[in-house]
């Protein structure tokens, strides 16, 4: 008997299209080809307009380039670091303090904030908690046990601060 499979989207992906139409047809257009699932499949797979996942995708070209670039621009805020004279181990340059709003500011003036400025402070513990979190649940599916006291050692700040693990996938 096939296990049955029921396919979703992460929290925050913003995808509007149907969840398993698109799981089985990726499934199916892996399994076509050679068991690999490629971005230049999807992307051709999607051309035509009877794809179920082609209104996922900007077919205009002047949109689709402007939002590439965008994308091109965040990847560079979001790689760039800056390592200081008195500590050789670099860190990132500019953060966002508040989740999805698009604003990046420097990394070392929200640190010197974050020593007044509980709201601050608050919002990027939230954010490490976060990123602490959305690593397991990658990986959790994996099952291994050897990192399980780190996850208990993070729900335990988690619960501490008052982060609701509801409000990690929210």
């Amino acid at each position: 008997m096939a296990t049955l499979i029921e396919y979703g989207w992460k929290p925050n992906s913003h995808v509007n299209l149907d969840a398993n139409v698109v799981g089985l047809f990726l499934e199916k257009l892996r399994k076509k080809h050679g068991g690999n699932l490629t971005p230049e499949a999807v992307l051709e797979a999607a051309r035509s307009e009877a794809s179920p996942i082609h209104g996922y995708f900007e077919w205009d070209d002047d949109t689709a380039a402007l939002q590439f670039r965008l994308r091109q621009a965040r990847h560079l805020i979001m790689v760039i670091t800056v390592t200081k004279l008195d500590d050789p181990e670099p860190h990132r340059a500019f953060v966002t303090v508040t989740q999805g709003d698009g604003k990046y500011e420097s990394s070392e003036e929200v640190k010197a904030q974050m020593e007044t400025d509980e709201e601050k402070r608050t919002k990027m513990l939230s954010n490490a908690i976060r990123s602490y979190l959305a690593v397991n649940r990658r990986w959790a599916f994996y099952e291994f046990p050897e990192l399980d006291p780190i996850m208990v050692a993070i729900e335990k700040v988690a619960a501490e601060v008052g982060l609701l693990l509801e409000e990690v996938d929210a």
